[in-house]
Order: C-alpha cells, then structure tokens, then sequence
C-alpha cells in the first residue's frame, strides 16, 4: 500500500514538473514583453522546485512542508560537502577543458557570463534540486535499489529539458545531453547522501557546472555546431560513476561493521 501511495506521489509530482513548462510556454505567445518572458522563464525553470513544494503542501500540509524544507537546507549542513560539491565539477570540466585543447579547441581563453546570463545560471542554486534530489530521489529511493535511482532521475531530468528545446533556447546534442544528465545524477546521489540528504551540495553542484560549462565554452554555438568538444565533456562527466561506486562501498564497508 505503501509503494502504491510513493508511486502515486511521484507521478504527480512529474505531472506538475513536467506541465508547468508546457503551460509556460503558451504563455510565451501570449505576450511579448520582455520582462514578462524573463518572470515566465524563471517559472519554467523552476518547475521541479514548485512541483516538490506543491506534492509536500498538499499530502503533509504546512508542517510537513517546513518540516522537508528544514530537512533540506537547513538539517546537517556540511561546509566540506559544499567544497567537495564544488570542486568535483570543476576538476571533471577543467579535464575535459585540456582534452578539448589538446584536440584542437581554438576557444582556450574562458568566456565569463553577462550580467544577464550569470542570474540565469545562478538559479540553478534553488530552482531544481529540491524537486529532483530532494524530492524525485528521496521517493524513488523507497521503490528502486540505489544503482537504478539516478539512473531513471537522470532520464527524468534530461526529457524535463523539453521545453527549453522546443522554445529554442536549446541547441544541443539530445544524446549526449541526456548522457551527461544521467552520469551527474550518480555524482548528485553520491553528494547528496554523503550530505545525508541535505540539498545544498547538490544545488552549488549544479550551478557550477552550469558556470563552469558556460566559461570553458563546450557548446556546440561556440565551435559552429561541432559537437565534438561537447562529447568531450559528456565522456567526463562519466567520473561521477566513480564518485557513486565509491560511496555505495563506503556504505556496504559501513553495514558490515555493524
């Protein structure tokens, strides 16, 4: 009974994610104003985030949306995990950075964002991980042996990007993006658990592999729609494998020693 309910949950929670994008963008023909695209996109964005926060409300009311809330950003708040967070997608990019050079990447010198382009990327900081890590991985973790989580959270997490490939503002290798989705979600699940469920680490994660993505230069825009240099970094982030076979030992040593 009680898988049935985790189940129900969880496709409710994907309804909301995945539908407040589509009706984002009929609003976008709806109106041409360039703030109101801005306020809307940040909404679309932020879809997983108000999916989780709406599932919670309505199955726990408002203390147990306080309560998942403290849980997730305020309850065992690691300083070293956010560093390790951090750092692990920005060893993994600047490895892929000297493989691209090393291939012949002309952009070797780093592109830092506009003003503009820096707030969209600094979203990623609240606007997904508390629907994909705090929320989608705690439920599916109730139903699916670990290895399969990430796997079938990535698959979710790349097919949500949907709607910013359909209003253009995507331009990417789908294959490849979907891989690199599923290899972090092994780095996210690692991060997050090592945290002990708090999101933090997996949120600085995000946003710096979207910052560090965006100053390396390995969209396909920037080498006239060569993909190559954007495989290169899709192969690396197969590290993340690494990270999460890494943890599930410590995890198994730590059971035995029980």
């Amino acid at each position: 009974m009680n898988k049935q309910r985790d189940m129900i949950q969880i496709i409710e929670f994907l309804i909301l994610a995945f539908g407040i994008p589509a009706i984002c963008l009929l609003l976008f023909q709806m109106n041409e104003s360039a703030t109101f695209h801005f306020i809307v996109y940040g909404i679309e964005g932020a879809s997983p985030m108000i999916a989780a926060i709406m599932i919670v409300l309505i199955h726990e009311k408002s203390e147990g949306l306080k309560k998942f809330l403290r849980d997730k950003y305020i309850s065992n708040v690691s300083l070293a995990k956010c560093a390790l967070a951090f750092l692990v997608p920005f060893v993994i990019l600047t490895v892929a950075k000297l493989v691209a050079v090393w291939m012949g990447d002309m952009y070797v010198y780093p592109m830092f964002p506009t003003a503009g382009k820096m707030l969209i990327i600094a979203w990623a900081l609240i606007a997904e991980e508390l629907g994909w890590r705090g929320y989608l991985q705690d439920e599916l973790e109730r139903i699916l042996p670990h290895c399969l989580i990430p796997l079938l959270t990535g698959v979710l997490w790349a097919l949500w990007h949907y709607h910013f490939v359909l209003s253009g503002s995507m331009d990417i290798p789908i294959v490849a993006f979907a891989l690199g989705c599923i290899f972090e979600s092994y780095g996210y699940f690692a991060i997050t658990k090592m945290a002990k469920n708090n999101i933090l680490p997996a949120s600085i994660w995000h946003f710096t592999g979207n910052l560090i993505f965006h100053i390396y230069r390995f969209d396909p825009q920037w080498h006239n729609g060569d993909t190559t240099f954007y495989w290169i970094a899709t192969v690396c982030y197969g590290a993340n494998i690494i990270l999460f076979i890494l943890y599930e030992k410590k995890e198994i040593r730590n059971e035995l020693a029980k």
